[in-house]
């Protein structure tokens, strides 16, 4: 009976990795425990991210079935001429910004204040960020003007005027009316600052062809001087001294011409015969 040869350890190779050994028989595997580890969280984040997506999505297929239907009620509100109730329902809204700014202009036509002034309000609100609404704003302040509330109506109108993230054509319109304002209260100093910055801004220049036919119909200030005002004048040295040189020189005129002219004496004519 042979005696049994020792068992030799079996040498490494790339089919007999070393490691340690587990209870059952396999190797420590580096990425099965780091998974063991962390396969939790990445399952739960991956979740998260496509639960955002999808919502996402959602939102913007809610969206766009949302401005479909008020792109239908629109269109509805303007063949039944109910644009009124229609920006009432959709304030806040783009669409519902342009109703209200239709319907803003409509009863401003009409002399129709309040209802212009309450609808060029929803307009501006709702078109927050779209070149429309600065003629909302436009709106509101001209309206204002026509109310009576100049000082409110040059509030608005400045506050547009110096807005940078504004529409040019509506800053150019807004300092078109400062200007107005400005030119029919007699402040020229206001005027002359508001037609400059409109000269410069106005790059087709509409607004200032349309200011210098106002301009050119409207008189210049006549300065009023009072009697004290003009016998002050009149008592300083310059005045005195302007006034005796303009005599002399009118005693000396005087004097040559009287010069110059001869002394004849009257007769009454003789006829040829004789």
């Amino acid at each position: 009976m042979k005696e049994s040869e020792p068992t030799s350890t079996p040498k490494h190779s790339p089919m007999n990795p070393p490691g340690e050994h587990h209870p059952d028989g396999a190797f420590d595997d580096p990425l099965h425990d780091w998974w063991q580890k962390n396969g939790k969280s990445l399952i739960a984040g991956a979740v998260i991210v496509i639960v955002g997506t999808a919502a996402v999505f959602g939102f913007r297929i809610y969206r766009q079935s949302q401005e479909q239907s008020i792109q239908i009620a629109f269109n509805e509100a303007v063949s039944s001429e109910s644009l009124e109730s229609f920006a009432q329902e959709n304030a806040g809204y783009p669409l519902g910004g342009v109703a209200a700014l239709q319907t803003a202009n409509t009863a401003f036509e009409n002399q129709e204040w309040d209802q212009a002034l309450a609808n060029y309000k929803i307009a501006a609100e709702s078109l927050k960020g779209n070149p429309l609404s600065g003629k909302a704003r436009l709106g509101i302040a001209v309206t204002q003007s026509e109310m009576g509330n100049n000082e409110e109506a040059q509030k608005i109108l400045s506050a547009l005027a110096n807005d940078e993230k504004s529409f040019p054509a509506s800053r150019a319109e807004a300092m078109y009316f400062l200007s107005l304002l400005s030119l029919e209260s007699g402040d020229y100093d206001s005027f002359s600052q508001w037609s400059s910055k409109l000269a410069e801004i106005d790059q087709i220049g509409q607004w200032t062809a349309k200011l210098g036919y106002y301009e050119d119909r409207t008189p210049l200030p006549v300065i009023e001087v009072t009697s004290e005002e003009s016998a002050e004048t009149a008592s300083t040295p310059e005045a005195t001294a302007e006034t005796e040189a303009a005599v002399e020189v009118v005693e000396s005129t005087t004097d040559s011409d009287t010069a110059s002219t001869p002394e004849t004496e009257s007769a009454e004519p003789t006829s040829p015969a004789e």
